[in-house]
């Protein structure tokens, strides 16, 4: 009893500590931070350097003559965000039907109950069945999550730095900390290449295209919101130029 009653007391002092600390805006900011690193090779596991068959995974990839071929939408069944698309299955179903499958969403879009989520062709060569064979490739929830989804990650960073340079809250060292962790997440995506638009089959056929994206998009969300909260700041300015000057040094090209 009397050691069962000193391990309650030992487990109470440290369950305080740790909620004490855990609550802390470093604390957060930093678990966020990690969550961020833990997903980045998952995203972008394509490191500069590697052999591609794609030199710009940003490049415009050739579609069909507007109006030379029929398409069908593949539409959603419910509303909600857009948790997970199923490449392999996408790709699957489209060289098992002969078809190029056009991604009109991406993870973390929301989407309302009948909007197209990807357009098919030929139409000819997609039935009801097909459709919706391939729409059971997208996952709808409730909420966003950071499976496929970076940007659920750095707008949890964006909307602390945001808030913490509200009047109300006026906290610029936690938007510093928010601005210096998103730092790195460029640095990190600087040196890597974005992934391709495209999904090809085995015999190089463009099957799947879906939404590029690029490294000025992923930087243009990061700081593109705290810029004209955190204009009247000097710390803040400060560390938004050292952020982005740190990341340039890993950048491979000028462009």
């Amino acid at each position: 009893a009397f050691g069962l009653a000193g391990t309650s007391v030992f487990v109470l002092i440290w369950f305080v500590h740790h909620a004490a600390s855990s609550i802390q805006a470093s604390s957060i900011v930093a678990s966020v931070a990690d969550e961020i690193a833990c997903e980045l090779p998952t995203l972008f596991p394509e490191e500069l350097g590697r052999a591609t068959r794609d030199a710009d995974a940003s490049a415009d990839v050739a579609a069909p003559a507007e109006g030379s071929v029929r398409a069908a939408d593949v539409v959603a069944a419910s509303s909600g965000y857009l948790r997970v698309v199923g490449g392999e299955a996408l790709l699957a179903a489209a060289v098992e039907h002969d078809l190029r499958i056009e991604l009109l969403v991406r993870p973390g879009d929301f989407v309302a109950d009948g909007d197209a989520l990807a357009r098919v062709a030929p139409a000819e060569r997609a039935d009801e069945a097909v459709l919706a064979d391939i729409g059971e490739s997208f996952v709808l929830g409730t909420h966003r999550t950071p499976v496929q989804d970076l940007g659920f990650l750095t707008d949890q960073l964006v909307e602390m730095a945001v808030r913490a340079l509200s009047p109300g809250i006026n906290d610029p060292s936690t938007a510093v900390a928010c601005v210096r962790r998103l730092g790195v997440v460029i640095g990190e995506l600087a040196g890597r290449r974005m992934p391709s638009p495209e999904r090809r089959d085995a015999d190089g056929a463009v099957r799947v295209v879906a939404p590029a994206t690029t490294f000025d998009g992923v930087v243009s969300g990061c700081l593109d919101p705290i810029r004209p909260y955190g204009a009247r700041d000097a710390d803040v300015v400060a560390a938004v130029l050292s952020s982005l000057a740190a990341a340039m040094l890993r950048c491979p090209s000028p462009a």
